[in-house]
């Protein structure tokens, strides 16, 4: 699967293919690619690829990294919340 590829560039273009088209079954693959463990770039792609997908799965993830100890991932889940309606969040 294009989301397991060794070239970062490749898994990129896949999770932003997948949050484009709203693929909604990729959510789970997103969040074993979060329990995995990924590098920011990447989780920050995965942050807006589910923001697109706009599921309450997907939401939760996103909430979920809003806690990551890096800020350019925070920084992209303060994002996608500005992109859901007021009460989306619960």
């Amino acid at each position: 699967m294009t989301l397991h590829h060794p070239i970062q560039e490749h898994r990129m273009m896949a999770i932003q293919l997948l949050g484009q088209r709203k693929y909604e079954r990729a959510v789970p693959v997103f969040a074993g690619m979060i329990t995995a463990g990924q590098d920011v770039y990447t989780l920050r792609e995965i942050v807006h690829a589910l923001s697109q997908m706009n599921t309450s799965e997907s939401r939760q993830l996103i909430v979920q990294l809003r806690e990551h100890p890096f800020p350019v991932v925070r920084m992209a889940c303060d994002t996608a919340a500005g992109t859901f309606p007021k009460g989306a969040w619960r």
